[in-house]
């Protein structure tokens, strides 16, 4: 056989029966765990302080701006416009505040919802105080020696953040929620093996980090890291290849290795599992998901298969949690010829006549990383209500993109509404 052959083979085997997993970091963009739809234009006012330190108000609503900013779903008013119209108006924003007044300011602003809320907890006090070691007989010095105090500190901080979120054009809250966040740490003196006490600033800066993320969380779309761990597996090549493509970054191509690799061989749970990671970095969910699924049903002793199954589910479902909770997803359920059949009825105030806008939420996606960084609304039809039941409505499509019909899991609002 030709050397240069021998060695360009030898070179393959190598790079193909390396390291049987490869780990991947990614972020996945997660949905909003309040029905946040219609809701673009958001505007935020100062949170009020009571008790604690008075800067605490500016600071929870400063970090809830920042916080919102980040995943680009939103468009925040800027404060100082907000402090124009509080002036021009002479809105009375110091005391308790109606949802009436909200609105009207809202309307003033021209924006979607309006979020205030109230820092009920913000402080951090220091304590001294000792423990005494026992006494004893050093055996080899002879000496006794008697008990000792240890003096410590212990730092406690605790941060309580209340936020309302009103949508200006129904007056419904869409979220009213209460988050606390506790600190707690003890140093000894003179124990150089540990670290010094956090500043009191510092403590109270990571605690409103905390609520304010979990507040964020509740109403945007948000980032969650993820690990997860792509398998060569044994005798496909395709599914090894992949795996060397994807480490590269170019993940489509690697998708392309995996389902040639699955064509040949469909019970190929490696190549299952490494769709479904490709799926979730991309945030197509429900596909990764069935990939996960797919994995586990083939080897279901393969604890990473249940652990990422089990992590798409609870993302998943959150949509059937919402379901549950309001009798519809807002969407197209069926479709035959000109007809669309939403999830929509009498139980939410539908009639005969109204309007609705179809669309469908697109994935923003990064030119070169391929990462999803955002979403957006691509409207591709309407349909009009012709008959009405309790939990759903028939409609005509009236109008429809030629190139992109109305499907099934197309998302529906009131024309002029959420």
């Amino acid at each position: 056989m030709n050397r240069r052959l021998l060695i360009s083979l030898l070179i393959l085997t190598l790079f193909l029966t390396g390291c049987a997993t490869t780990k991947v970091k990614f972020q996945r963009l997660n949905k909003a765990h309040r029905d946040i739809r219609g809701v673009k234009r958001v505007a935020v006012l100062e949170f009020r302080s009571y008790g604690g330190r008075t800067e605490s108000g500016s600071a929870a609503s400063d970090l809830l701006i920042s916080g919102l900013v980040e995943p680009g779903f939103y468009e925040i008013v800027e404060r100082q416009r907000i402090d124009a119209v509080v002036q021009e108006h002479k809105f009375n924003l110091s005391g308790m505040v109606s949802d009436s007044t909200i609105r009207k300011m809202g309307r003033i602003l021209g924006v979607d919802a309006v979020i205030f809320g109230t820092v009920s907890g913000y402080d951090v006090e220091s304590r001294r105080g000792y423990t005494t070691t026992a006494g004893y007989y050093d055996k080899k010095s002879g000496v006794y020696v008697p008990p000792k105090k240890r003096f410590y500190t212990i730092k406690s901080g605790s941060v309580a953040v209340s936020y309302r979120m009103i949508n200006i054009e129904t007056g419904r809250v869409i979220a009213a929620k209460s988050f606390r966040e506790n600190f707690s740490q003890k140093r000894y003196d003179g124990a150089f093996f540990m670290s010094r006490l956090p500043s009191d600033d510092s403590i109270l800066n990571d605690l409103l980090e905390k609520v304010t993320s979990r507040f964020v969380n509740e109403i945007s779309p948000h980032y969650v890291s993820k690990k997860r761990k792509l398998e060569k597996g044994k005798g496909s090549f395709h599914t090894k290849y992949g795996v060397r493509l994807a480490k590269t970054g170019m993940w489509d191509a690697a998708i392309g290795e995996w389902q040639k690799a699955l064509e040949k061989d469909p019970k190929n749970a490696w190549a299952h599992n490494n769709l479904g990671i490709a799926y979730e970095k991309r945030g197509e969910v429900a596909k990764a998901r069935r990939e996960y699924q797919k994995a586990n049903k083939l080897n279901p002793k393969e604890k990473e298969y249940k652990k990422s199954l089990v992590d798409l589910k609870k993302a998943h479902d959150k949509a059937r949690g919402e379901y549950l909770a309001t009798g519809s997803l807002k969407m197209v359920i069926r479709r035959k010829g000109d007809t669309v059949y939403i999830d929509l009825g009498k139980k939410h105030d539908v009639g005969v006549g109204e309007v609705f806008i179809v669309y469908r939420e697109v994935a923003i996606k990064h030119p070169v990383t391929d990462e999803v960084i955002g979403t957006e609304e691509e409207k591709i039809g309407k349909i009009k209500v012709n008959k009405v039941s309790e939990k759903m409505s028939i409609a005509q499509i009236i109008k429809e993109d030629p190139e992109d019909k109305i499907k099934v899991k197309d998302k529906v609002r009131k024309r002029g509404g959420n």
